[in-house]
């Protein structure tokens, strides 16, 4: 068995400083120094960094990132701030926590405060620093500001006003947001969850928004305020293309494990933590009888599914690009789902198991060119999958979903598969059942309409 801790910036991050560096090759690095990695290699998330945070007005200004039209003379657009504040939804992140809902969840919580003033809310909600780090201008209703996730700037504003290199303002503490390892740690953090924060099924319960992410969609929709031209490529050496959509499957897989050992595998709870698992296992009418048997779970009727959404995600693109690889993940999926239902041991051994592969193949998947030939048909695999009703899981169809729309709008065909794209996404439409106290996915609305589809997207026949 290879046990695994959890990566405080996720041991994934020490992998994105070596891409950085552009020196690093699969198999160099023995796999323990990846799964525990000195303190010198991380660097800390933009919340726990210990730099005071200076707020976004010191951003907003006309002279700075708040002009209202790009600059033609500087390598960055110098709009970001009005992107974010008039388009981004992080910039409304803190509003959301003043409405109805917000307070009905703190209600149905027992907070001792509203939702506004609570950590548990604030944390994802805002920028929530220590006082001791909040500069002159800093406000919590600022939201997720520009600090959130490029760091506090007490040491790289002036630097990076001063046209520093790159690598002289990550020294001062810029967050590499244009590593998509580093990306999704911070943006999964979040959106998933860390080892102190998790919008868990309590909270859930309460009334919050199932939580849902996919790092190449998501980043696209906020809107993107910076272009990845050649200047971008050559001052950050990013990793762009479908390698970014690679990544975030491959650092959710990761993390997802390391939270499901600390909620689950080592909580002393009686009731285990629901959120790891699949919601529509549960959450639909009774005489829905739904449960089919599953080729990569082999679990019995009743079982409380756990959400293997980007496992099945990582384990399609092998399919494609990596063949040889297929078997043995297929194996170790199948390990985590029959140890889910024998013992904790059985579930740390299958999950450590797990994320030590994943973690091992996840440069080499990342760091990759894909061809357009290969994003065809990865997109018809997965449409081949959800018509054989292989992916009949809410979250694993919307993952494919989403997939295959990036696909469609990286290969610039979207006027092409329009009619199609709109026949999936009502597919994912959720039926109304208030009455009975249900909105439920219909996984088998979901495969008919993929099998009627399916047809579009097979790579070997003419459109």
């Amino acid at each position: 068995m290879t046990e695994f801790k959890p990566r405080k910036l996720k041991a994934s991050f020490q992998i994105a400083a070596f891409l950085l560096a552009g020196s690093i090759m699969l198999g160099v690095i023995a796999q323990d120094s990846f799964s525990q990695p000195s303190d010198q290699t991380i660097a800390a998330l933009p919340q726990h960094d210990g730099l005071v945070h200076l707020g976004v007005a010191s951003c907003a200004t006309g002279v700075c990132h708040g002009r209202s039209s790009p600059s033609e003379e500087d390598n960055v657009l110098m709009t970001e701030y009005r992107t974010w504040l008039n388009q981004g939804l992080h910039s409304r992140a803190y509003n959301s926590l003043l409405g109805p809902a917000a307070r009905l969840m703190a209600e149905n919580l027992g907070l001792s405060e509203p939702a506004h003033r609570t950590d548990i809310c604030l944390n994802c909600h805002t920028d929530n620093v220590p006082v001791s780090q909040r500069g002159a201008e800093f406000l919590l209703s600022d939201g997720v500001g520009c600090e959130s996730c490029h760091g506090g700037a007490e040491n790289w504003l002036e630097s990076h006003r001063e046209d520093a290199s790159h690598s002289d303002n990550l020294s001062n503490g810029l967050y590499p947001t244009e590593n998509p390892f580093a990306q999704a740690t911070l943006c999964l953090s979040c959106h998933n969850g860390t080892d102190d924060k998790l919008a868990t099924h309590q909270i859930m319960g309460a009334g919050h928004p199932r939580l849902s992410f996919e790092l190449d969609a998501y980043s696209a929709l906020q809107p993107m305020h910076y272009v990845v031209d050649a200047d971008y490529r050559e001052r950050k050496n990013a990793v762009t293309g479908f390698g970014i959509w690679a990544t975030g499957q491959l650092e959710m897989a990761m993390q997802s494990l390391e939270l499901l050992n600390i909620y689950v595998i080592d909580s002393d709870s009686l009731q285990t933590e629901l959120y790891f698992y699949d919601c529509q296992a549960c959450h639909h009418p009774l005489e829905d009888r739904r449960w089919v048997p599953s080729s990569h779970s082999n679990l019995p009727p009743g079982t409380v599914r756990l959400n293997d959404s980007s496992f099945m995600m990582v384990l399609s693109l092998l399919e494609i690009v990596s063949p040889d690889r297929v078997a043995e993940l297929n194996r170790l999926i199948t390990q985590l789902h029959q140890g889910s239902i024998a013992s904790r041991s059985a579930l740390r051994t299958a999950a450590g198991n797990l994320h030590a592969y994943i973690l091992n193949i996840s440069t080499q998947f990342s760091n990759r060119v894909y061809s357009d030939d290969e994003l065809e048909r990865l997109r018809a695999n997965l449409a081949a999958h959800a018509a054989a009703g292989d992916y009949r899981d809410y979250a694993l169809a919307e993952q494919t979903l989403l997939a295959i729309d990036g696909i469609t709008i990286r290969l610039q065909q979207v006027d092409q598969y329009r009619s199609v794209m709109d026949a999936l996404f009502e597919a994912l439409v959720l039926e109304d059942y208030s009455e009975r106290g249900f909105v439920v996915f219909n996984p088998d609305r979901f495969i008919a309409i993929a099998r009627q589809v399916q047809p579009y997207f097979d790579s070997s026949q003419p459109n």
